[in-house]
């Protein structure tokens, strides 16, 4: 699936641009939004779609992903 401007990510984020670009993967700017007015923006790593058929990639990928999700930092 190749994504771009204006697709929403699991419903949730709306990706907005696609801010870089390396060997695995594009970090998007995306956004959320809420009741009432609310609205928050994140950055959203996708894996590049030709290397998401490789389970060998996929699972690099996922493990960063689990790796990442258990920093606890305020500055994070």
């Amino acid at each position: 699936m190749l994504l771009s401007r204006g697709y929403r990510l699991g419903g949730r984020y709306k990706l907005l641009y696609p801010y870089a670009q390396g060997g695995m993967a594009t970090i998007w700017l995306a956004r959320v939004r809420g009741g009432h007015g609310f609205e928050k923006l994140f950055a959203v790593k996708t894996i590049l779609p030709h290397l998401a058929k490789v389970p060998s990639f996929r699972d690099m990928f996922l493990d960063e992903a689990r790796i990442a999700s258990v920093i606890d930092h305020p500055n994070v």
